[in-house]
């Protein structure tokens, strides 16, 4: 049980780490206040669609340009 747990946890470290210290992740813009707390996202087509449940729920879709 023991090397099972360790041999995972070697693997999730392995995979999580990347040689390179640069993010291939671009800031582009911040979201509005509205979407501070996302209860959800997905992707669509070419769509990004994001829920929100405080203070009131909300579907919202998001502009990637």
């Amino acid at each position: 049980m023991h090397k099972i747990v360790l041999l995972s946890c070697a693997f999730i470290f392995t995979a999580c780490s990347t040689g390179s210290s640069q993010s291939p992740l671009s800031f582009k813009t911040e979201l509005p206040k509205q979407l501070r707390e996302i209860s959800g996202i997905s992707s669509v087509g070419g769509s990004i669609w994001a829920i929100t449940d405080k203070p009131q729920a909300a579907v919202y879709k998001l502009d990637v340009k």
